[in-house]
């Protein structure tokens, strides 16, 4: 009798410790706090995403979709950053400001397949010149998404990023805007490196190199010669549009950086960019 009474009382004390286990458990689960992640190897301590719970969806620090200007920068901005969480910096805010940059201040180049007819205004001495050209907004942005669909995966990450910044600035050059930073005596790959510094200003190591990047696309290195074919390969199917070059009164273009300095990053999920 004694010997029924002790499992029996034995039996309540092993459900009684089960039951709190499980409540307990369930608390916990129920109250956890928000974890937070960093990568630590390609940027300072910065929150860069996190993870409310187990079934809450992933959420992202990015930059809101109303800062860009066009379709096309949004579309690359979704399929580079978002799409692969490329949010490390300072690669992701370059990136950002470069996308806003060719938003606000896109130039042209003469088109391969133009013919160039002279003009005289008449009335006036002045003459001028009418062609065909191409976008370089829209060269750069289809030269972009061709490097990053060819190296990703071949590449790490943060090589592939310094790849991106150094092909931008690289063909940034192309634009009259940039002329001003330059004197007759730098050649192409200082002023490349010019306009790398005017939107990476802080030293890193990323800097540096893409530093390096652009001196071989420059100097046409095997490892990155398909670089310059990109974006000679982007004219054959690039829009092309009419275009009139006055000789004379031609206004000095300089960049506008109004644009440069996007609204702060937010929490965002895939699924809020329709990713």
């Amino acid at each position: 009798m004694v010997l029924y009474i002790f499992i029996f009382v034995a039996l309540l004390i092993y459900l009684f410790l089960k039951y709190r286990k499980i409540d307990t458990e369930s608390i916990k689960k129920r109250d956890a706090p928000i974890k937070t992640c960093t990568n630590k190897a390609d940027s300072p301590p910065h929150k860069h995403y996190v993870l409310v719970g187990d079934k809450s969806p992933m959420k992202y620090y990015f930059y809101p979709i109303y800062i860009f200007h066009s379709k096309e920068s949004l579309e690359l901005y979704k399929n580079i950053i978002v799409a692969y969480a490329m949010i490390e910096e300072p690669f992701h805010t370059t990136f950002v400001h470069i996308l806003l940059f060719l938003d606000k201040n896109d130039d042209s180049i003469k088109s391969n397949r133009t013919q160039e007819f002279k003009l005289k205004i008449r009335n006036s001495g002045e003459k001028g010149s009418a062609y065909l050209v191409y976008s370089i907004k829209e060269l750069i942005f289809k030269t972009l998404l061709r490097v990053f669909n060819e190296f990703n995966g071949s590449y790490g990450k943060y090589f592939l990023q310094a790849l991106l910044l150094a092909t931008a600035f690289v063909h940034l050059q192309k634009m009259r805007q940039w002329q001003y930073l330059s004197s007759e005596d730098e050649d192409e790959v200082e002023q490349c490196i010019l306009i790398a510094k005017s939107f990476m200003k802080n030293e890193s190591r990323q800097r540096t190199h893409v530093f390096e990047m652009i001196k071989k696309i420059k100097e046409y290195d095997e490892e990155f010669s398909s670089i310059n074919f990109y974006f000679e390969s982007a004219k054959r199917f690039a829009q092309e549009y009419p275009y009139v070059e006055h000789h004379y009164h031609e206004q000095k273009l300089l960049p506008s950086f109004s644009t440069i300095t996007p609204s702060r990053k937010s929490l965002y999920a895939l699924k809020d960019f329709g990713v």
